[in-house]
């Protein structure tokens, strides 16, 4: 019987993607092509967009599984389903949610993760194949070390089941990614949730980096005190965490038409894919760079 395992994972969640669909529930859509140019936009469901084949697929029992995609990511993206939709119906009201304070950590975590499932998290990395090959070595040698001299395709398959060096190095990759860190659980818990809008007839872009670490000078890690996590949650609007402990800063700003072009320009330079509900957006010549 053919496998009923899912194979299209996709990097940035369709309920995502369909807070920037246009009014026929489509995305224009684009994406690097081999000579790392953004390719002419083509018109897209979301189901089509921003997945990778098997990105987020582990080995489970020896065998290829699809549960990190289906259960972890599977809860991240129902929860952005149920909230999502009443964030931006209150923000097109010019109105700031009011979000109860469980459900304010939920969110933050989960826009963490988003910083986190991005295909561009880990810097310099040079694919699921290398770190594979790295792990099968590493573990042939101590067999060896253990057990003695064997066949190398015993002592390959000893401990990862028979499977490629990609599927070892993608589980490794998935899993790592995954790992909770109190240092980090404690530097998000400093930050508070602000929101920013679009100038009229302005739009933020959506990439697959999803969620923007910004150091404002500084480094784009949590250490730095002016760090700031940005998420675009539609064209108009962008959720934004920073640290602000004397309530400084407003709830809801809109920014200027410079700004929002610095942060369109980051998503589209930091990226590998980016989507609009505007065809001339994702056309702009700055995307060619």
């Amino acid at each position: 019987m053919p496998s009923k395992r899912a194979k299209r994972h996709h990097v940035v969640p369709q309920i995502l993607q369909h807070q920037f669909t246009d009014a026929e529930g489509k995305i224009w859509y684009s994406a690097r092509n081999d000579s790392n140019r953004y390719s002419t936009p083509d018109r897209r469901s979301p189901k089509g967009a921003f997945w990778i084949r098997d990105y987020y697929t582990v080995l489970e029992d020896d065998k290829l599984s699809s549960i990190i995609e289906s259960d972890f990511y599977g809860a991240v993206d129902n929860f952005l389903g149920r909230t999502l939709p009443k964030l931006n119906t209150t923000l097109r009201a010019k109105s700031v949610p009011n979000i109860a304070t469980d459900t304010l950590k939920d969110l933050r975590d989960v826009v963490f993760e988003m910083a986190k499932r991005t295909p561009q998290f880990i810097p310099d990395y040079e694919g699921d194949e290398s770190l594979g090959n790295t792990a099968i070595e590493e573990v042939t040698k101590l067999n060896r070390e253990v057990y003695g001299d064997k066949e190398q395709s015993q002592v390959i398959g000893t401990g990862f089941g028979g499977q490629s060096a990609t599927a070892v190095g993608r589980d490794i990759r998935v899993r790592a990614t995954l790992l909770p860190s109190p240092k980090c659980e404690e530097a998000l818990s400093e930050l508070s949730l602000r929101w920013v809008s679009a100038p009229p007839r302005k739009s933020f872009v959506l990439s697959d980096v999803i969620a923007y670490r910004i150091g404002n000078g500084g480094p784009n890690g949590l250490s730095n005190p002016r760090f700031e996590l940005w998420m675009p949650v539609s064209p108009a609007h962008c959720m934004v965490w920073l640290r602000d402990p004397n309530n400084q800063v407003s709830q809801l700003t809109q920014l200027q038409p410079s700004h929002l072009r610095q942060i369109n320009e980051y998503a589209a330079r930091r990226g590998s894919q980016i989507a609009s509900h505007s065809r001339e957006l994702v056309s702009s010549p700055s995307r060619q760079k």
